[in-house]
């Protein structure tokens, strides 16, 4: 009988131990991570003025230059992923179908837009007109490549097959000597890599926009080293920019 009512009381013990183990891993996986999708620039969205020191500089082709660099900047946003932000992209690490990129390029629809909504070059416009007569100013806004989806439907297919809900798109890069300065670019060349971008939503709303871009010494004419020098500071703000809001992760944990 003892015996009986021992057993009773160890089994009333391993109870909640054992209940108490099962439901842990629930709470674990509570917040799940935001899935971006990278979606590269095309060819032609490429620009630079620097083309024929790269390609002299490594003995590349003006093809392979481009390749090289479209490849580099989605490794450099893809190893910038965090906990909260797992990063895909289309360079075959990530099982997204090529047929899909083409997809999205037939629905872009690329435009200048202002970096920020209240614009300088308006404020100058507005001002240009004094005592009857149009005075001619130099519209001075700071513009970006920004991107619309036409039809958005290939990128709710995308989600839905491989849960993707935000999607960072360069729409354009630049590689330039750096003109900033006149008397410095006379003493030293610099080079300046510019990437345009905008976020959206599986929906094909933009959440943000804008241009990113970083200053390097312009003797780095060997495109591994463009990317050491540029890649990673640009990729670093373009996911600052695409990360979810505090707000938008408790939305997502509920």
């Amino acid at each position: 009988m003892r015996r009986a009512v021992a057993l009773l009381v160890l089994a009333s013990l391993l109870l909640p131990v054992r209940t108490w183990a099962q439901e842990a891993p629930a709470d674990s996986s509570a917040h799940e991570a935001y899935k971006l999708l990278v979606v590269p620039f095309e060819r032609r969205m490429f620009f630079t003025d620097v083309m024929q020191e790269m390609t002299q500089g490594t003995g590349m082709s003006a093809d392979a230059v481009v390749s090289t660099l479209r490849n580099g900047i989605q490794q450099s946003l893809r190893s910038g992923g965090t906990d909260q932000l797992k990063v895909g992209t289309f360079m075959g690490l990530d099982s997204i179908p090529e047929d899909h990129l083409t997809g999205i390029y037939e629905q872009m629809a690329l435009r200048y837009a202002p970096v920020n909504s209240a614009s300088k070059g308006d404020a100058q416009r507005k001002s240009s007109i004094e005592r009857g007569q149009v005075r001619a100013v130099r519209d001075t806004t700071a513009r970006y490549m920004s991107c619309e989806m036409k039809d958005p439907a290939i990128l709710g297919s995308i989600r839905a097959s491989k849960g993707y809900e935000r999607f960072l798109f360069i729409n354009q890069m630049e590689v330039r000597m750096d003109l900033s300065d006149p008397e410095q670019s006379m003493l030293m060349d610099k080079r300046t890599v510019v990437v345009h971008f905008t976020v959206m939503d599986a929906q094909g709303n933009p959440l943000k926009g804008g241009q990113v871009s970083h200053r390097f010494d312009g003797g780095a004419n060997d495109v591994q080293r463009v990317m050491s020098e540029a890649f990673g500071p640009i990729a670093k703000q373009m996911l600052v920019a695409a990360s979810p809001t505090k707000k938008e992760e408790k939305k997502s944990a509920k």
